[in-house]
């Protein structure tokens, strides 16, 4: 899906903020809930949103806007224009349970508001990030076993996990552990746990100084040329360029 960058937006923390209906006739406007909560009267329904959600307004739909509460409202909108049909398929309602849509929001805002070269480039790129973030919170819910090896892989992930270990975390002989894991993942749980570590290395390069050779310790892998290879070979990329590229912005 195509999509073209329009603008971004903070609203700072305030109390019985409200805004009247309206819509938008140019584009599309997701909005981060930062703290406080946030009612949205659209297509008849009332949707409230809180932090960890996100709210969407598909062109041409007209809503209205208020905060609840005692509590300071705080957001984060984009705006962007895209073919609207496939946007008016995706849930007006997104619930964020890793943070990845306020980390791309919260990025988006830094390069708008501290430009650097190629400031365009790199808002079309998160653009396209933030999209593909909220349009999978309407994949349906992962499943329970996949959820359960996610989470203890996640708090254990700097130690040499092996799959006996996986399956006693979660109950169930290697054999059942396995062949229940790939009928649900579409995966090995040993070929996830390597996807997690990736992961966890691609954020940490974004945000974090740390050297390779910490990030291999924390992540799980051996040392840092085994973190490079299996970097590479899973992302195409290698993890010193990523690094450089986020040290120029």
């Amino acid at each position: 899906m195509r999509s073209t960058f329009r603008s971004i937006g903070h609203i700072p923390p305030s109390v019985g903020w409200r805004m009247k209906p309206h819509s938008h006739d140019r584009f599309h406007e997701l909005i981060v809930i930062l703290r406080g909560e946030l009612q949205a009267d659209i297509r008849n329904r009332k949707i409230v949103a809180a932090p960890g959600e996100a709210l969407l307004y598909p062109i041409g739909e007209l809503h209205e806007e208020q905060a609840l509460g005692k509590e300071p409202l705080e957001t984060l909108h984009v705006a962007w224009w895209s073919s609207p049909a496939k946007v008016r398929r995706w849930p007006l309602k997104g619930t964020d349970p890793h943070g990845r849509l306020e980390y791309l929001v919260r990025w988006m805002w830094d390069v708008n508001h501290h430009p650097q070269s190629q400031k365009n480039e790199q808002l079309k790129t998160l653009l396209t990030a933030l999209l593909c973030a909220y349009e999978s919170l309407s994949y349906p819910a992962e499943d329970e076993l996949v959820a359960r090896v996610r989470k203890y892989a996640q708090s254990h992930l700097g130690e040499p996990l092996q799959l006996d270990d996986l399956a006693l975390a979660v109950g169930l002989s290697r054999y059942h552990f396995l062949r229940r894991f790939r009928e649900k993942a579409k995966q090995t749980p040993m070929q996830f746990l390597r996807q997690l570590r990736v992961q966890a290395t691609q954020t940490l390069l974004l945000t974090t100084p740390l050297p390779l050779r910490a990030i291999a310790r924390h992540v799980g892998f051996a040392d840092e040329y085994h973190l490079s290879r299996v970097f590479h070979e899973t992302t195409g990329k290698r993890p010193s360029r990523l690094r450089k590229r986020t040290e120029k912005h």
